[in-house]
C-alpha cells in the first residue's frame, strides 16, 4: 500500500452511481491490465479508478453538447492532438506523490484509450451517429483490431512507468511476453465476442437490457484471467476472497475520486481513505437520472408570422439512497447539420426521494424556419453537480443517419502531409526471443506524427529472404501509439514467428556482424517504404541457433 498523505480541499461532490457502460473498457480492463504489469491491487484500484473517474466526474467527461469542445478534446482525445498525448503522459510522469501519480496514470489511460475509439471523429459531435446507428466506437464489439492497439498501448505505457519506478528493466521485452500471454489467454477475443456495438437503443439513446449482462460477463472474463495468470502471486496483493464473476469478491468498485474542470484531484481525506471506504461501503447519495422519453416539432401561423419550436417529455428519477435538492432541467435543441444552439429552455426539478420520478413537459420556442433535423439534449442542474446520467440525448430526422443532408464538421487535425509520407525510425529494431519465437519490435513515425492513423502494416526479411508478416494475433492493424520527446505520437508494431529451415538457409555463411533486416512499411496503401537495418550479432546467432534446431 503507497502510504503518502494527500490532502487537498473538497471543491466538488460528485454522486456515486455515475457510470456509462464503458467501464467495461476503461475500469475493469484496466485494473487487469495494471495486474498483469508491475502493479498489486490497490495500486491497480487506483490506475484504474483515475481512468473510469474521467466518465464519471461531471467536470471532466466527455460533453454531448457540441457547442462544448473542452473535455472532449483534452481528456477524450477528439480530434487527436499529439501534443496533447504528450502532455498527460508527462503530467503523470512528473508527478512526485507516488498516489496521485498513479492517478494521473489512469486519467493519461483514459486519453490512450480513447485516442483509438474516437480516431475519425470531429471534436463536435464525436462518434453520436455511429453510436445512434448500432456502432458504437466505445464498445469493445466495434473493432477486434483497434482493442489490439489499444491494449498494446496501454501496456506499453504502464511497463514505462514501471521502467521509471525501476520494477522493469525491458520494456519491450516484457510488452511481447504480456502480448503473446493475452494471445494464449484469448482474452481480447473474448471480450470482442462478448460484446455488441449496437448496444444502444436507437435514436432515444440509452442502453438496451442486455447492457449490464455484456458488462457484467466482461467484468467476469477479466477477473478469470487475474484468477489464473495473477492471483498466486505474493507481491499482486490480490485478496484471499478474490472470486472471478463475484458481485462482491471480484474486482472492487471504483473509487470515484472527484477531480475539478482540470483533471486534478479535489478530496479532503488522502486516497487510501477513501479506498478503505470503498472496501467497507460506499457513501449514500442522491443520483439524479434523466430520460429523455419523447420529442416533437410544432409549427403554426398566426396572421403574417410563424411560431413554433418543440415540444419534449422528460423523466426525472432518483435512484439514489437520499433525497436530491432541487434544481432545474435544461433542454438544448442543435441543428444536427450545422451543430449550432437553436434554441434553449428551463424547468424547474422539484425535490426527488429515493426511487421517486416526476414527468416534466417542457416547450421550447423557436422562431426561425422548421428544422426537422435536431438533436435535443436535457441536462439536470442539481446541488452544483453533473454527470453522465444526469442528461439524455434524442436524435430527430436525419440526424440519426449516415447522410446528413450537410457535411458533418470534423475539426480534425490536418492531414499529416498532401505529399509523400516520411517514415523514419524512432529506434533500432529489436529480436526478442520468447520460447521458441523471435519477435521483432518496430518503432517509427510518420512525418508530422499522428503515426497509429496512417500506418498500415509493417512487413520485414531478412535481407534477400522471404517476406515475414507474422503478427502475434490474427487482426489486420496491430501498430500502438506511443508518446515520443518530440511531442509526437509514434507507431510500435510486434511481429512473431518461428525460425525454420529459411531462415537457417538465409544465414547460413553470412557472418554474424553483416545480417541484417528490410522493413517495408506501408502507410496509408502507398508503396512500401523500405528501411534496411543491422541487427545484432548476438541476435542473428540466436535466430540461425534456432532455425538449426527446428
Amino acid at each position: 500500500m503507497i502510504c503518502r498523505r494527500l490532502c487537498l480541499c473538497l471543491l466538488l461532490w460528485m454522486p456515486l452511481g455515475a457510470h456509462a457502460f464503458e467501464q467495461d473498457s476503461h475500469y475493469y480492463l484496466r485494473f487487469g491490465l495494471s495486474l498483469a504489469a508491475c502493479f498489486n491491487w490497490d495500486e491497480a484500484h487506483l490506475i484504474a479508478s483515475g481512468d473510469w473517474g474521467m466518465d464519471e466526474n461531471g467536470s471532466t467527461h466527455a460533453e454531448m453538447n457540441p457547442v462544448q469542445t473542452t473535455n472532449k478534446t483534452q481528456f477524450h482525445a477528439f480530434g487527436h492532438s499529439d501534443a496533447r498525448f504528450r502532455e498527460l503522459w508527462l503530467r503523470s510522469l512528473d508527478e512526485q506523490d507516488p498516489q496521485l501519480r498513479l492517478v494521473k496514470l489512469g486519467q493519461f489511460m483514459h486519453f490512450l484509450e480513447d485516442w483509438e475509439s474516437h480516431a475519425g471523429y470531429g471534436i463536435r459531435m464525436g462518434h453520436a451517429r455511429d453510436t445512434f446507428a448500432g456502432r458504437d466506437p466505445d464498445s469493445l464489439g466495434n473493432n477486434l483490431a483497434k482493442n489490439y492497439r489499444m491494449v498494446q498501448s496501454a501496456l506499453d505505457h504502464l511497463l514505462a512507468t514501471c521502467e521509471d519506478l525501476g520494477r522493469t528493466e525491458n520494456r519491450d521485452r516484457v510488452l511481447v511476453e504480456l502480448m503473446l500471454a493475452l494471445v494464449e489467454d484469448g482474452l481480447i477475443e473474448d471480450l470482442y465476442e462478448n460484446s455488441e456495438a449496437d448496444w444502444k437503443k436507437g435514436k432515444l439513446g440509452g442502453f438496451r437490457p442486455d447492457g449490464p449482462e455484456i458488462k457484467n460477463t466482461n467484468k467476469a472474463r477479466i477477473e478469470q484471467m487475474i484468477a489464473e495468470r495473477v492471483s498466486g502471486r505474493d507481491d499482486k496483493g490480490v485478496p484471499g476472497h478474490f472470486q472471478p464473476g463475484s458481485e462482491d469478491r471480484g474486482i472492487p468498485p471504483s473509487l470515484a475520486i472527484p477531480f475539478n474542470e482540470k483533471g486534478e484531484v479535489i478530496t479532503r481525506t488522502r486516497v487510501a481513505q477513501a479506498m478503505n471506504r470503498w472496501a467497507n461501503s460506499s457513501d449514500p447519495a442522491p443520483d439524479v437520472v434523466l430520460s429523455l422519453d419523447d420529442a416533437r416539432g410544432y409549427y403554426r401561423r398566426s396572421g403574417t408570422t410563424q411560431k413554433g419550436g418543440w415540444r419534449v417529455k422528460i423523466t426525472a428519477s432518483n435512484s439514489g439512497e437520499l433525497p436530491s435538492p432541487a434544481g432545474n432541467v435544461d433542454v438544448l435543441v442543435v441543428d444536427s447539420d450545422q451543430e449550432v444552439v437553436l434554441a434553449e429552455a428551463t424547468t424547474p426539478l422539484p425535490v426527488l426521494s429515493p426511487g421517486d420520478n416526476t414527468l416534466l413537459t417542457i416547450d421550447v420556442p423557436y422562431s426561425g424556419p422548421p428544422e426537422p433535423d435536431v438533436i435535443v439534449g436535457t441536462f439536470a442542474r442539481v446541488g452544483g453537480f453533473s454527470a453522465m446520467n444526469d442528461e439524455d440525448w434524442l436524435m430527430l430526422g436525419d440526424a440519426e443517419y449516415d447522410d446528413p443532408d450537410v457535411p458533418i464538421t470534423t475539426d480534425l487535425d490536418p492531414p499529416v502531409t498532401d505529399g509523400d509520407y516520411d517514415v523514419n525510425l524512432v529506434a533500432d529494431p529489436e529480436f526478442h526471443f520468447i520460447g521458441d519465437m523471435a519477435c521483432l519490435v518496430v518503432q517509427v513515425m510518420v512525418e508530422g506524427g499522428d503515426s497509429t492513423e496512417h500506418l498500415d502494416q509493417a512487413m520485414y526479411e531478412l535481407v534477400a529472404g522471404e517476406d515475414r508478416l507474422v503478427p502475434y494475433a490474427d487482426v489486420e492493424s496491430y501498430w500502438s501509439a506511443f508518446s515520443t520527446p518530440a511531442n509526437l505520437v509514434a507507431g510500435k508494431a510486434i511481429s512473431c514467428y518461428r525460425p525454420g529451415e529459411d531462415t537457417r538457409q538465409l544465414l547460413d555463411g553470412k557472418a554474424l556482424d553483416q545480417v541484417s533486416v528490410s522493413l517495408h512499411i506501408e502507410v496509408d496503401g502507398e508503396a512500401p517504404t523500405v528501411l534496411e537495418q543491422p541487427i545484432s550479432p548476438e541476435a542473428a546467432q540466436r535466430l540461425f541457433s534456432m532455425a538449426q534446431e527446428d
